[in-house]
């Protein structure tokens, strides 16, 4: 081969780790994966690691405040983001194991779309990560630690991933974000996820408008909420019978739901049927199958009425959380096409709520 040929393989040599595409080729130990993603109102984007010293044998040595780092950059875009914290890194990140994705609750609804579509674009990303909000910067939640902090699974995630762990189920997938917002008469939400002592809490929810700045549910609406959408999983209801307290515990719903469509609403009718045991009850009192049945209309009134503020607070808020339209406008196709996308989700909704609550008596002396 030619002195010239040689000198152009050299050179070309050279440029290689100069080429863009190098991340991709980069081996295992110059990667890093990202587990969790938290997003302020001011661009700033926060990416968690899991630290690579952490093995199999060194989990017990190794405290929980140092198994997961973060890095932080300012960028308008996730594209640009990602690429910013290659180049602070110095390492290809891989999106591919991402756990959750958390938004500050300020941002708008058209700000959390582009965020997840941009995620959704991605490829790479699963489509079952968890997305929440939180009370102003992620920092917060994402730089706290738990006993439950143990790599690979963040302890925010295994909140979420729990099913039975907490009285209210209302976490929210990534794919479950993209459906909702994605079809008319439907509004998104995300739950407010805020941190307390020994790991997170998550009393309200976030719903998002179709246009605008997002609002906030009250816990007591949350909970009915929560009641008709069947995520009501171990619920406690205090009442109060004769002046005298009790609570009905353990109560799991379940809600069967009739929608229609009319030219001016979504007529709903709601069933909740419900079962759960008398936990508390007064001193020197004796709990008769009479008093089960009174005890169990108090528990109904309770639910109904928080069910019934549910949907008041929705016709306020001009929102769907249920998702009642979308599905009222699917079974009449002819009557729900001829409304806008904004109309139809923010038809004023008209429910009829039902609900039976069975005590069985479990928990209580007799």
């Amino acid at each position: 081969m030619s002195w010239r040929g040689v000198r152009r393989l050299l050179v070309l040599g050279l440029m290689l780790p100069l080429v863009s595409g190098c991340w991709n080729q980069r081996p295992i130990e110059q990667r890093a994966i990202v587990m969790a993603v938290g997003v302020t109102a001011h661009h700033q984007w926060q990416f968690l690691f899991p630290n690579v010293a952490v093995t199999a044998d060194s989990l017990t040595a190794i405290p929980s405040a140092q198994q997961f780092y973060t890095v932080t950059v300012q960028a308008p875009t996730w594209q640009q983001a990602v690429q910013r914290v290659q180049v602070a890194m110095d390492r290809k990140v891989s999106v591919g194991e991402l756990q959750l994705l958390i938004v500050d609750q300020h941002l708008s609804t058209g700000q959390v779309t582009r965020i997840v579509d941009s995620l959704q674009t991605t490829g790479a990303v699963p489509a079952t990560f968890w997305i929440a909000a939180s009370p102003g910067s992620p920092t917060v939640l994402l730089e706290s630690t738990s006993p439950q902090t143990v790599v690979p699974y963040y302890y925010v995630t295994s909140y979420f991933d729990c099913r039975h762990c907490h009285p209210l189920r209302l976490g929210a997938h990534g794919w479950q974000w993209w459906a909702r917002n994605a079809t008319p008469g439907d509004s998104p939400y995300l739950p407010l996820t805020q941190r307390r002592a020994g790991g997170v809490t998550v009393r309200h929810v976030v719903v998002y408008p179709l246009h605008g700045r997002p609002v906030l549910m009250p816990p007591s609406v949350t909970e009915g909420f929560a009641y008709l959408t069947n995520r009501a999983v171990d619920v406690a209801v205090p009442v109060s019978v004769d002046d005298q307290a009790y609570t009905v515990a353990r109560l799991h719903t379940h809600a069967r739901t009739r929608v229609r469509l009319t030219p001016r609403a979504v007529a709903v009718q709601v069933q909740i049927r419900t079962s759960g045991i008398i936990e508390d009850v007064p001193p020197h009192t004796v709990v008769t199958r009479a008093l089960e049945q009174r005890v169990g209309l108090a528990a109904a009134r309770v639910i109904a009425a928080r069910a019934q503020a549910a949907i008041a607070w929705a016709n306020r808020t001009h929102t769907d959380p249920f998702g009642y339209a979308k599905r009222a406008a699917w079974l009449d196709d002819t009557l729900g096409a001829t409304f806008s996308p904004t109309r139809l989700t923010t038809l004023p909704i008209h429910a009829q709520i039902a609900v039976q609550v069975t005590i069985h008596g479990e928990g209580v002396a007799r």
